[in-house]
Parts: structure tokens; C-alpha cells; sequence
């Protein structure tokens, strides 16, 4: 209860939390300012992005926290406030009764944690005032702000206000319930790795506990130490404990980021039309930071490596995979996987990659051509002077194309898709000459 010397003062239902920490909580108070405005701040303990809807009993609506609002008329008001957190609502409301200016107005908001409340002094005074602070008629402190601490048990804390000056003493009553400590505390350690950050639960209690967990409000993971996976972005996770033997709830708070990998896997493999029979070509097209290459063949064996090797024991449908990951700190991990058909008729299956930057086959050729890979255009060289046909081929034998070529002649090769190519290069002595162009 509140009793004032002032008739217009506002009487406030409070509603104070004396348990463990919940998720939402929409308790307020109001501090009446020199210009006559009133200001109400939610003092409930409430996790970062919750969200406030006041309505203040005059047709006027509000959101955030704190909040200032002109009355225009002397009248009763009833302000409500509710608040929406990870699943979680919660109401108070207060009447207020609005007049004129007023010289002092004592207030104060408790926040209690087992057997102790912390008192926070909101009082306002047009001069420097004085402070009493009162427990069953007995002055426990003279601070501006303060706590009260007791045996497990129900008190009125009283507030006295005196503004000598302005000849004005104002009292306010608040009711506070103390309680044994909390018997269980939600807590938590998160290492993020990519996008998906792996928690460890470092919550305690009296006994068992279940656990909820929550991303952006949504509940992912009923484990005492989960993992969560999402795309780029910063996600508030919550984690609530509950203690069915003492109906313990507590929540810890916190966020991850998830980063866009700077790193990118990737690879493509064709039936090598000049190489051995049987055999296939691999191209290892990751990008970035990367530190370990681990392939996965899928018929159980397992390779390292930026350009590795493998023979299957027989032939079939793969799913071959390839895990890249970065230095430590470095957000850098990515997973590319492809589905691979291998020669069911052949005696022999082997895959050989080999980069991108470096396509140009082991024969010794007399002839060149730069830059490899490349968009556009390219510049052959090594043909002494001699005019030689050029035929391209598709990796798989496919003919796309045949133009007359010469010692440093030029070629645009921007129509050609993406991909990898075979240049053979008839000389006028008969013989052929090929090499591997990668068209990026």
C-alpha cells in the first residue's frame, strides 16, 4: 500500500517477484516529472528483446521501455503493461490519478533474490530531500538507495521523503516477500564452430532438472547439452530449468552469431577421355582460408589432401564428399557432396584430382596456351610460326568446336560454359597434342 500527503497522488499496484528468475515479468512503476509528464519504467527482470505494450488509459498506446506520457486532463487513469519474451507473457496495471504539479514523491522499486531485496531509491524532490527507510517502525537506513534482508518471511517497506525547502514529505509503502535462496540456477557456455554453435550446461540444483531450449523464441532442444544449427545471423538462446521438487524455475540468456563462411568446398569429376580406361578426372574448386581437406569416398575409406586419389574396389553409385575446414578462429568450414556414377563395365575405378589452376596435362607439350583457366580471351603459343587446327572437346569427348590457329593468336572463349575442356591441337607434321583448359 502507498499513503501520501497529497490528494492526487496515484495509488500503484506493484507486483514483485520473489522467486527464481523468470522469463517475463511486467511489473512498473511511475515517477511523476517537474513538468508534470510521468514516465513508467518496467522493473521487471526481463531478458534483452523483450517486447513492450503499454496502453495508458487515455487512448494513447505505447511500446519500449521507459516510457514518458502527457496527460492533458486531470483525471484516473488505468495503465497497463504487457510484456512478450521467449514464449513468455505476462500483465500488471496500475491506476494513476493525474493533477498538478507536486514539490516531492516518494517511490521505489525492490528486487528480491532469496532472503535480501535491493531497494531502489525513484523518488523525486524539487530540492535535495531526505531519505527514511522503515521496516515495522523501525529505521533500518538513511541511503538514498539500500537493501533489506530478514528470515524467510512477508514486510512493508516503508519510504519517507522530506523536502525541507518546499516544506513536502511524502511516504511510499511496498510489500516485499523473502524466500529461501533459489534452489536452482539455469547457466550455460556456447563455442560456435561455422554455423552451428554447441552448448555446454553449467546449470545446478537441489535436484534433478529438465531443461527447454530456446532460438528466437522456438524451442530446438530438450538436451542438457545441445547443438544448434541455422543460416547466418545472431540468434538469442535461452535455456530454462526447472526443479519439480521445489518448483525451481530459472533461465540464463545469452547470443550467437553465425557467420557466412569465408571458405567454399566444391569439386567435379569426369570420365577421363585421355587418360587410361576407366579412369575419371577430378577437379578441386574450393575457395578460401582453407587449412585440412577430408574426402569421404563413400564406400567407407576416407582421404586428406587438396588433390587425392582413389581406386574403388568395384563399381557403383558413391556419394563422395569433401569437409573443408580453416585455421582455428577463422569461421571457415563448408561441406560440398556429389552423387558419382562409376563405370559399371570397367575393370578399374580410379578418380585423380587435380587443381584448377594447374589443368595442363604431364606430356611434354611444344604448345601452350594462358591464361588457364580464364573467362574470355586466351593466347596460344609454342607453334613456332606453323598454322595448326585447334578442335575443343568436352571432358567427356563431346566436339564443341575447330578453328585454325597461329603462334600467339588470340581466342575468345566466353561463349563456352563453364567448365573443363580438352584443346587437342593438330600440328602439320600429323601428330596431336592435348591439353586441359578449365573454362571458369
Amino acid at each position: 500500500m502507498k499513503s501520501r500527503l497529497f490528494s492526487f497522488i496515484a495509488f500503484i499496484l506493484f507486483s514483485v517477484n520473489a522467486q527464481a528468475q523468470v522469463l517475463c515479468d511486467a511489473s512498473f512503476n511511475v515517477v511523476q516529472n517537474p513538468n508534470g509528464s510521468y514516465t513508467f519504467t518496467c522493473i521487471g527482470n526481463n531478458q534483452p528483446g523483450t517486447v513492450y505494450n503499454w496502453n495508458f488509459g487515455n487512448n494513447i498506446y505505447g511500446t519500449g521501455n521507459p516510457v514518458t506520457v502527457n496527460y492533458n486532463n486531470v483525471g484516473t487513469y488505468q495503465v497497463c503493461l504487457n510484456v512478450s519474451s521467449a514464449g513468455c507473457t505476462d500483465t500488471s496495471c496500475a491506476t494513476i490519478t493525474v493533477g498538478g504539479n507536486i514539490p516531492c514523491s516518494a517511490n521505489f522499486s525492490a528486487n528480491v533474490t532469496g532472503t535480501t531485496a535491493l531497494l531502489t531509491n525513484l523518488s523525486y524532490a524539487a530540492n535535495t530531500p531526505t531519505y527514511a527507510w522503515y521496516e515495522g517502525g523501525n529505521l533500518f537506513s538513511t541511503s538514498v538507495n539500500t537493501s533489506y534482508s530478514n528470515v524467510p518471511g512477508t514486510y512493508n517497506i516503508i519510504l519517507v521523503v522530506n523536502d525541507a525547502i518546499a516544506n513536502c514529505t511524502d511516504s511510499f509503502t511496498q510489500q516485499v516477500v523473502l524466500t529461501n535462496a533459489p534452489t536452482c540456477q539455469a547457466g550455460f557456455n556456447s563455442v560456435v564452430n561455422g554455423n552451428t554453435a554447441t552448448f555446454t550446461n553449467t546449470s545446478s540444483g537441489a535436484n534433478p532438472l529438465t531443461y527447454t531450449w530456446l532460438a528466437n523464441g522456438n524451442v530446438f532442444s530438450n538436451l542438457a547439452n545441445p547443438s544448434y544449427t541455422d543460416v547466418p545471423g545472431t540468434y538469442s538462446i535461452v535455456l530454462v530449468v526447472y526443479d519439480a521438487v521445489t518448483s525451481c524455475v530459472d533461465s540464463a540468456y545469452s547470443t550467437v552469431t553465425f557467420l557466412s563462411s569465408p571458405c567454399q568446398a566444391g569439386f567435379y569429376i569426369y570420365p577421363d577421355s585421355n587418360g587410361p580406361a576407366h579412369t575419371y578426372l577430378g577437379v578441386n574448386t574450393s575457395a578460401g582460408p582453407i587449412a585440412t581437406y577430408t574426402w569421404a569416398w563413400g564406400d567407407g575409406t576416407f582421404s586428406n589432401g587438396m588433390y587425392p586419389s582413389h581406386t574403388y574396389a568395384s563399381a557403383g553409385n558413391y556419394q563422395i564428399c569433401l569437409y573443408v575446414a580453416g585455421s582455428p578462429n577463422t569461421n571457415c568450414v563448408d561441406t560440398f557432396c556429389m552423387n558419382a556414377t562409376i563405370n559399371k563395365t570397367a575393370t578399374m575405378y580410379s578418380i585423380n584430382f587435380m587443381s584448377p589452376l594447374g589443368v595442363n596435362s604431364t606430356e611434354k607439350e611444344p604448345w601452350s596456351i594462358y591464361p588457364n583457366p580464364s573467362t574470355g580471351l586466351v593466347t596460344i603459343k609454342g607453334l613456332n610460326g606453323e598454322e595448326a587446327r585447334l578442335d575443343i572437346y568436352t571432358i567427356s569427348g563431346q566436339k564443341v568446336s575447330s578453328v585454325k590457329v597461329k603462334d600467339k593468336a588470340q581466342l575468345n572463349v566466353s561463349s563456352l560454359p563453364s567448365n573443363l575442356y580438352l584443346f587437342k591441337i593438330h600440328l602439320s607434321n600429323g601428330s596431336v597434342e592435348n591439353i586441359r583448359f578449365l573454362k571458369q
